[in-house]
């Protein structure tokens, strides 16, 4: 079985927000590139807050009928793994060489790249 987490609500949140007083894509992947353990514990924080939050929200989208869209194989993943989608994903999408991509909203990003990670099966 699988465990599914619901994007769409926090994504919609996160989207609406300006990126000014937020973590950017630029900072998360820094310190998730960093070696420190300062920079470890940052980049593991936050990425368990959005895995937290998504997690809970999707337990409120799913009891009300809607459609998971990220759906996590079970036992589920750790937060490394959701480190490795991120960077992944902002190197293969080019976005630290574009000014304007640097500055989005990493939560939201991190759940774009989620996404595309572990998309749900269409029935």
């Amino acid at each position: 079985m699988m465990k599914y987490l619901a994007f769409a609500v926090v994504f919609a949140i996160a989207a609406t927000a300006h990126a000014d007083g937020l973590v950017t894509v630029a900072q998360l992947h820094k310190v998730c590139s960093g070696s420190t353990n300062g920079d470890v514990a940052i980049c593991t924080s936050f990425l368990a807050g959005v895995v937290g939050t998504v997690t809970g929200a999707a337990v409120q989208w799913g009891e009300n009928g809607h459609e998971a869209k990220i759906c996590i194989p079970e036992p589920g993943v750790k937060v490394g793994d959701v480190k490795d989608v991120f960077l992944s994903f902002v190197t293969r999408k080019h976005m630290l060489t574009h000014a304007k991509a640097r500055e989005l909203d990493a939560a939201a990003t991190t759940l774009v790249a989620m996404y595309e990670a572990w998309p749900c099966p269409v029935n």
